[in-house]
């Protein structure tokens, strides 16, 4: 694999890591690439009952439409999400 021009490996696809904003702006001024929108779209669990495919956003539902025609998902959004538990503190002795 090529190496930037800093000596790195680039983030390959499905990476476990991520850039930090300093590594991408990095990453922006040594290569050109500098467009690195963040996303504030909802992560979801759609799942295309044609195929099976999950998708995890409704723009990655559109995509899977446009290229396969596939157009009936079912959400299973709730099933997946895990909930927020916050955990209680103990309560303060001579309070």
């Amino acid at each position: 694999m090529p190496l930037h021009a800093r000596g790195t490996r680039p983030l390959l696809p499905g990476s476990p890591s991520a850039l930090t904003p300093a590594q991408a702006q990095d990453h922006g001024e040594a290569s050109g690439h500098a467009d690195f929108a963040e996303s504030t779209e909802a992560v979801l669990a759609l799942v295309c009952q044609d195929c099976g495919k999950p998708c995890r956003s409704e723009t990655e539902q559109k995509i899977h439409t446009q290229r396969t025609g596939h157009a009936s998902f079912v959400d299973k959004t709730a099933e997946v999400a895990k909930p927020v538990v916050r955990a209680r503190s103990a309560p303060r002795a001579g309070c």
